[in-house]
């Protein structure tokens, strides 16, 4: 439920606020703002890239952690039943 909880208060509303990523192409930049706005592009789509990665690994470490709880509890009930 944390994982789930997490995914729905935290990680979904961060990617969503983050934008769809542009496309940005190398060329001929013939202006300034063009090359800005690439440069803006690339920006925001590394900053997303690593948004997830950092998502990813909080998201591992918690069900990793949930897991060890469980198999903890579930090795004292088969424990205590021999």
């Amino acid at each position: 439920m944390n994982l789930y909880r997490f995914y729905t208060r935290v990680v979904a509303p961060t990617m969503t606020g983050l934008g769809e990523p542009q496309r940005w192409e190398l060329g001929d930049l013939r202006s300034l703002d063009a090359g800005l706005d690439r440069a803006a592009a690339q920006v925001d789509t590394y900053t997303r890239n690593e948004a997830a990665k950092a998502f990813v690994l909080v998201l591992s470490a918690m069900f990793e952690r949930q897991l060890r709880q469980w198999a903890l509890h579930l090795s004292s009930i088969l424990g205590s039943q021999t």
